[in-house]
This record gives structure tokens, C-alpha cells and sequence, in this order.
């Protein structure tokens, strides 16, 4: 798992695309927080196409410490701004975590990009 990786101050930082209507965030969300106690999420408005950054640790996660904390290791400037708006992502047991056994990722992103490919009526030959 990533959190064997990291110290036990480390922190993991993840940027993930989102989409309009895109339940696989929820489930990636859900799988950190399986995995870390404290998991904070930034991001765009969730009903545009946009990004979401999580952040997880195994220590206590406030946003601005954090921010200190990545800024001290040359966090890009983007990244620690969002973590300063950073909201906690608690447990849901009504969304089902991603798992080996169970990621839709690849089901979402390519509707998703169906979507996008097809032409609408005004522009086809």
C-alpha cells in the first residue's frame, strides 16, 4: 500500500480529474479513507469537468500545518493552495470504496470521453 511508503509524517497527495456526475471520486475517496485516518480533498466544482487533490496521512491533517509542511518541501504553489481550502473527507458507508476488486474508473472515464468524442448534430457532415 502507498502508506507503507511514507514516513509516518508523510503526506500523499493525489490529483484526480473529475467529471460531471462521476461516482468514482466518491469511491476513490472512500478507498484512501480505508487506508488513512485523515484524508482532506480539494477541488473544482464537481459538476464541471475539473481536478480534485486529495491529501492523506497518517497524522492529523489541518490544512494550514500541512500547507507548511509541503511548502517547507517545494510543494508547487497551485498544491498548497488548494490544500488551504481543503475540506475532511469523512467515512460513508453508503459509497463503496474502490478496490482491485472493484474499480469503475475505466467504465466512467470511458463514457465519459465517449461523450465527448460524439459530434453534436450541427457539426456532422
Amino acid at each position: 500500500s502507498i502508506a507503507d511508503h511514507l514516513t509516518p509524517e508523510g503526506v500523499m497527495t493525489m490529483n484526480v480529474v473529475t467529471f460531471p456526475r462521476n461516482r468514482a471520486v466518491a469511491g476513490l475517496a472512500q478507498a484512501l479513507r480505508s487506508v488513512f485516518p485523515f484524508v482532506l480533498a480539494a477541488g473544482d466544482d464537481p459538476s464541471r469537468l475539473g481536478n480534485t487533490i486529495f491529501f492523506a496521512s497518517r497524522q492529523s491533517l489541518e490544512p494550514s500545518v500541512a500547507a507548511e509542511v509541503l511548502a517547507r518541501q517545494g510543494a508547487p504553489a497551485r498544491s498548497l493552495d488548494q490544500l488551504r481550502r481543503a475540506q475532511p473527507v469523512m467515512v460513508d458507508s453508503a459509497v463503496t470504496p474502490l478496490t482491485d476488486d472493484r474499480n469503475p474508473i475505466e467504465v466512467h472515464l470511458a463514457a465519459r470521453s465517449f461523450e465527448f468524442r460524439v459530434l453534436p448534430s450541427y457539426l456532422s457532415p
